[in-house]
């Protein structure tokens, strides 16, 4: 048993000591079973559990790996980890479980080139930036970029040949008979497509479709003219 589970615990224990009479306590033994319903909190080292309270819903949903938001002044929902401060200095009825949403999903900073690929709600990837060397960059955790964050806006995909573009991503395109060459072009994902060569909407995707995976110094001045 380590000593943050040794912690987690002994402050829980404090939690159940601390409340009414009667309270019962939620445990799980792994991340597999499902959550039971104790008189008293059980002597197994390595479980989880937690007490029975207004809080419990939302705390449970926190261990078996779901997001929280909370609802802030001025009506934004952010994403929080349910700690103990929070617990002091809000109500449960500003929490929710975050929505589940499908991913992969892409999003924009507003204000700002660069593009994340989002695997999660709080992890992923950076696409494409202005500098190439935050391309590919990974984040995750609470303290990283959010995929509901109120700065972000979604980025526009489209399926093409069975693979998901975002808009304006760089690819190779090149037809069967191109045995010594391909180009790269930018996809157009507002109309099922691909930019021309001179930078306008509307192209068609004719030829074979692959996503560029080392993106260039060059790619990236001529993503950003798409942008102006």
């Amino acid at each position: 048993m380590t000593q943050e589970q040794i912690r987690k615990h002994i402050d829980e224990m404090r939690r159940w000591a601390d409340a009414p009479d009667g309270a019962k306590v939620w445990s799980k033994y792994s991340k597999n079973d499902s959550w039971i319903i104790n008189n008293d909190p059980p002597f197994w080292p390595i479980c989880d559990y937690i007490v029975d309270d207004e809080w419990a819903e939302l705390r449970k949903a926190e261990i078996d790996g779901h997001c929280l938001q909370l609802k802030t002044q001025d009506g934004r929902w952010v994403w929080k980890e349910l700690d103990s401060m929070y617990i002091e200095t809000t109500t449960p009825d500003r929490w929710r479980i975050a929505p589940k949403a499908d991913f992969p999903k892409y999003r924009r900073r507003n204000g700002h080139n660069i593009i994340f690929r989002f695997d999660g709600k709080n992890h992923g990837k950076v696409v494409m930036s202005n500098h190439t060397s935050e391309i590919g960059k990974r984040f995750k955790g609470p303290k990283a970029v959010h995929y509901d964050d109120s700065e972000m806006e979604e980025v526009p995909t489209v399926g093409i040949g069975g693979q998901l573009f975002y808009d304006t991503q760089p690819v190779w395109v090149w037809f069967d008979d191109y045995i010594a060459s391909r180009a790269v072009r930018f996809v157009d994902a507002k109309n099922n497509g691909l930019f021309k060569e001179n930078g306008m909407r509307g192209g068609l995707v004719q030829h074979n479709i692959a996503p560029v995976e080392n993106i260039e110094s060059w790619m990236v001045v001529a993503w950003q003219r798409l942008q102006q």
